[in-house]
Parts: structure tokens; C-alpha cells; sequence
């Protein structure tokens, strides 16, 4: 069967080599052989890649953090899958082969309704999406977030997670074409990085505060440079718009 297998660390596009490689033996007691439908490249296989990752691989390695496909086989002992559902891939099991083994209690069944490429994605963004909003600040309901580059995948999933439990969200792009997109998510303000941004936020919100921004950039309303800060910043008090506008 073909794999994609890291080679070495370094430049990926150097390194990253499509092989044959032997299919998986039969699944063994709690295990599943799964048949892969959908792998997408995340940051995060990236990172592993170039060897600046958490995981590193005995190489040469098949790598790849997450994927959906169809349970073709199950070991002794498996009663949470069965052969035929569609399933999502656990982490640390990776997956840019055409079949893989996987233990069975970390497979997630999706209903048939979800396609493969949709139900590749379904763990590391929205687990990332909830952590964000669970560990770095307490949110009540009605409390303002903010999401720079509100336009891509983790964002999309912490705008689903947030309105779930009633918060505020307003979502930032830098492309006004993306501004309708952005509506359409459910957010309760977007807007577009321009000179106007800091009075429309002020307006949005009433003049309250900002609880927390993802990820934090700093952002000046006369040039529009932003610089990435940390992550995710929890912001408690009103001098978060002062933030936006001075570049602190």
C-alpha cells in the first residue's frame, strides 16, 4: 500500500517521500484496521516535520495527526466500532497511509451524514477551540471575545462553541471580502482591520469589556501592523481597546 513517510527533520517538502510499504497485519485484541478516506495537513504536522514538535518519530515514519476513514477489521474484544462506520482517527496514531491500525477505544464514529473530509477534521481544531475558551479565563455568559483571523478553521469552530454557551463574539478579518462570510458564521459584530475598526468595536460593545482575544495581535489604527503576541490573553478591564488603539 502507499505511504507518506518523514524521512528526515528539516524542510518537509524535502523529506516527506511517498513509499510502498507492507498493508498492517490483521487488528489484534482492541484494535481497529482502518481503511483512510481523508488525511489533511495541519500546522501541527508541519511542526512535527521540521522536528519542532512534541512528537518525534523514530524516522523513516509515516506521520500525519488526523483523518477519518472506514473501519475495515476489528481485534477481539472491539464493541464500540463496528465494520463499515466512518471514524475519526485518534491522536498519535498517524495517518497519511492508506490503511491504518488504530486502538479501538479512541475511534470516534460519525454518523453518515458527515462527509470524510469534514470528519477528518474533527479533532484537533474544535478540541483546540474549547481549550482556548476553558483554560486561559473564566467567561460567564454575554462576555465579549474577541478572534483575530476569524476567517480560519480553529476560529470557525470557536464561534460554533462560544454562541453554544450565549458569549459575544466578534470576529476580525483583514479581507472585506470576507466580511459577509464572517456574518453568516453568527458573530455578534465582525468587522475588517481598517482605520474605522477601533469605533466600530467601542460601538459594538457598548463600551464593555473585551474578556478575551484570540490570538492577541497588536494592532494600530494609523498603519494597521500587527505583530503576534501570545497565543490567547485573557483581557479583563476596558483598557483592552486602548490596546488596539496605542499598539500595547
Amino acid at each position: 500500500m502507499k505511504a507518506i513517510h518523514l524521512t528526515a527533520y528539516g524542510n518537509p517538502a524535502q523529506n516527506l517521500r511517498m513509499v510502498e510499504v507492507p498493508e498492517p497485519h490483521a487488528p489484534s485484541a482492541d484494535e481497529a484496521l482502518v481503511r483512510m478516506e481523508y488525511a489533511p495537513i495541519d500546522y501541527s504536522d508541519l511542526l512535527l516535520a521540521n522536528g519542532v514538535y512534541f512528537l518525534n518519530p523514530q524516522l523513516p515514519s509515516v506521520i500525519g495527526g488526523e483523518g477519518a476513514g472506514i473501519v475495515e477489521a476489528i481485534g477481539p474484544g472491539v464493541t464500540g466500532v463496528q465494520v463499515g462506520d466512518r471514524v475519526t482517527i485518534p491522536f498519535r496514531t498517524f495517518t497519511w497511509a492508506e490503511k491504518v491500525l488504530a486502538p479501538a477505544q479512541g475511534l470516534f464514529v460519525v454518523p453518515p451524514s458527515v462527509d470524510a473530509k469534514t470528519a477528518s477534521m474533527l479533532n484537533i481544531n474544535p478540541t483546540t477551540a474549547v481549550l482556548l475558551l476553558d483554560e486561559f479565563v473564566e467567561l460567564k455568559p454575554k462576555d465579549w471575545i474577541v478572534l483575530n483571523a476569524a476567517n480560519s478553521q480553529v476560529a470557525r469552530c470557536l464561534i460554533a462553541i462560544a454562541k453554544s454557551r450565549d458569549l459575544k463574539v466578534m470576529g476580525i478579518v483583514r479581507r472585506p471580502e470576507l466580511f459577509h462570510e464572517i456574518e453568516k458564521l453568527g458573530v455578534d459584530f465582525a468587522g475588517v482591520e481598517s482605520p474605522e475598526l477601533l469605533k466600530q468595536i467601542r460601538s459594538a460593545t457598548g463600551g464593555k469589556p473585551i474578556t478575551l482575544q484570540v490570538p492577541r495581535r497588536r494592532i494600530t489604527s494609523s498603519t494597521r501592523k500587527q505583530e503576534h503576541r501570545s497565543p490567547c490573553v485573557p483581557r479583563g478591564d476596558r483598557a483592552d481597546l486602548k490596546s488596539y488603539e496605542s499598539g500595547v
